[in-house]
Parts: C-alpha cells; sequence; structure tokens
C-alpha cells in the first residue's frame, strides 16, 4: 500500500525540498530492470518543484534521467531523503528555502530571490548572464582546496567551450568542485578535493617536486576523509608513488566512455557527481560492477549535469546579476 511523502535533495543538509509523491512496497526488488538498491526506496514522482526539473536522478535508467523525466513514474529515491507524510505532521516542517554559497566565497551560506526564468532554464539563462558578466571572480574559502583562499575567474569563452563539448577548462572544474562541496558537506561525507590549478600536465611535467610537495600537505589538511577529488592530476601519479615510503594504489575506473579521441569533460563532471553525491558511501564494494560499463552516456544525462552546474553557478556566483 503506498504512503504519500516529500521528498528532498539526496546530499548536504537534507532540508531542500524537490517533490511529492508516493511510497511504494519494494515489490518485486526491481524498477525499470534495475535492482533496487540499499536503502533506496520505491518512490512514484507527482509534483516536483520547478527549480529542481533538470537535477539528475541518484539513479538514473535508460528511460529516465532527471525529475522533470520521471513526472508520473517510479524511481529509486534515498531512504535518508524521504519524509513521509505521517512524518511531516509529528515533525517540525523542514524550511523550503534553499540555502546556497554567497556570490564571492564558496563555503558560505545566503538566501537568493526567486528567480523563475534563471530555474527553468538555467542554461540558456547563465548564457546570457556571461554576455555581459564575462569573468566571474570566485574565492574558495581556506580548507576547500588548499590551506588558504583560492581565488580564480570564470569566463564566459570557458563556458560557451564548455556548451560546445570542446575541451574543458580548469575553472569549470573548479567551480564544479565547490558547487559539489557544498552539496554534501555533511559528517557523512568522505571526499576531499585537490586544487586543479596545482596538478595541471604543465605543472606536473616542469615542477614535480612542487606537486608532490601540495599533494603531501592536501592529505595533512584534510585528514579523516578517505578519498581525494582530482580530475586533472596527470603524470604525478607515478612520481608520488615512487617518492613516498607508503606504497600507494592508484585504480583508474573503467567508466563510461566518450565517443570519439576527444574527451570534452563532461563525463568528468558526471563522475564526479555521481561519486560525491551517491557511490562515495559503500565504494568500492557496494557499486563495483559499474567501473565495468564503458558504454557511452546518453546525451540526456550529460545535459542535466550541466544544467546542474548552470543552476548552481548561478545560485551561487552570481547574485549581484540575478
Amino acid at each position: 500500500m503506498s504512503s504519500p511523502c516529500e521528498l528532498v535533495l539526496p546530499y548536504g543538509e537534507l532540508d531542500q525540498k524537490c517533490d511529492k509523491g508516493l511510497v511504494f512496497p519494494c515489490g518485486n526488488g526491481l524498477i525499470h530492470t534495475l535492482p533496487l538498491r540499499e536503502n533506496h526506496l520505491k518512490v512514484m514522482i507527482d509534483n516536483i518543484d520547478s527549480r529542481y526539473e533538470n537535477f539528475p536522478l541518484p539513479v538514473m535508467t535508460k528511460e529516465v534521467a532527471n525529475l522533470q523525466g520521471a513526472v508520473g513514474t517510479v524511481i529509486q529515491w534515498p531512504q535518508i531523503a524521504i519524509i513521509l507524510a505521517k512524518e511531516q505532521r509529528a515533525k517540525k516542517q523542514i524550511p523550503t528555502t534553499c540555502l546556497v554559497p554567497t556570490i564571492a566565497r564558496a563555503g558560505t551560506n545566503k538566501n537568493i530571490p526567486n528567480q523563475t526564468s534563471s530555474k527553468a532554464r538555467p542554461i540558456e539563462y547563465l548564457r546570457d548572464c556571461l554576455k555581459t558578466n564575462q569573468a566571474v571572480n570566485i574565492v574558495a574559502d581556506s580548507g576547500i582546496l588548499e590551506v588558504g583562499t583560492y581565488d580564480f575567474s570564470v569566463t564566459c569563452e570557458e563556458y560557451f567551450r564548455l556548451l560546445r563539448k570542446q575541451t574543458i577548462d580548469a575553472s569549470i572544474i573548479t567551480a564544479w568542485q565547490l558547487i559539489l562541496h557544498s552539496m554534501v558537506r555533511t559528517p557523512m561525507n568522505k571526499c576531499a578535493f585537490l586544487n586543479p590549478y596545482n596538478i595541471l600536465g604543465e605543472a606536473c611535467q616542469k615542477n614535480p617536486e612542487g606537486v608532490i610537495s601540495y599533494l603531501v600537505d592536501s592529505i595533512r589538511l584534510h585528514h579523516g576523509k578517505l578519498f581525494l577529488i582530482a580530475p586533472y592530476l596527470q603524470k604525478a601519479f607515478m612520481r608520488y608513488e615512487k617518492d613516498t615510503p607508503t606504497p600507494i594504489g592508484w585504480i583508474f575506473a573503467k567508466c563510461n566512455q566518450q565517443l570519439g579521441g576527444l574527451e570534452s569533460g563532461h563525463y568528468v563532471m558526471r563522475w564526479m557527481f555521481d561519486f560525491l553525491t551517491t557511490r562515495q558511501h559503500g565504494f568500492p564494494s557496494k557499486f563495483g560492477s559499474i567501473w565495468d560499463d564503458k558504454s557511452p552516456f546518453e546525451e540526456k544525462v550529460l545535459l542535466a549535469t550541466i544544467a546542474t552546474w548552470s543552476r548552481e553557478f548561478l545560485n551561487n556566483y552570481m547574485n549581484d546579476v540575478l
């Protein structure tokens, strides 16, 4: 028998309501031919908050990639992010105000005004904003990328290259890391980030000792974290393994591969999102098989990822132009 419920985004403070629906019994344990994951429930999506139409589902299928496409269908949703109607009546209602970082600093929170156009079509809205604001300066708070604060900029051209599926820039990846940091900033998070600018291929070739020193400092800074996300780390892998007394095993995942010879970065962003928001919990044993899947992502999956980047970038770093 089904029960009415509300869903919140399955990361961060679990206070951002995104839709309403019904929770169903597990049945045969399959949803769209996929087995029901541990600590997930079977949910039918009924009414979604328009701000989150492009939010990628925690467990995607070939049929459904985001919340908008899931309306009227049954999906998997983490149990921790489901509020049953009876629980809602028994407890104080969770506020729906979305807390996001301020424009100039990553890691702090601020309420933003309702901007219907930016939430409904974030990619197009951000593209238009960047035509008149061609460089957005960002300051990462101390302790996120390195010991001190770190300043960088995202330019109009870099965003356009992302949309055109050209080579992704370090600024796009760095902003994505800060966005993901704000999403998973809970005691359960086991991940930390390296500064992409400090581990570019050029730095690894010209100043390998400096890169090694940065890696050592980062491990000390993020003591207690199990995973360091390093989307730009290249030749420092083998060099660091040779120069440390403790052997380090580097595992290169056989994950989804883009067709053709050029990696646009969309796949990197998708896997960063998946790992930070879902797969870090229980990795590698619970999800070991997914690392053997080299099939390409469907276009709608990649588009949902870019829409999420665009929406969160608008909310976090462009309040002054909204």
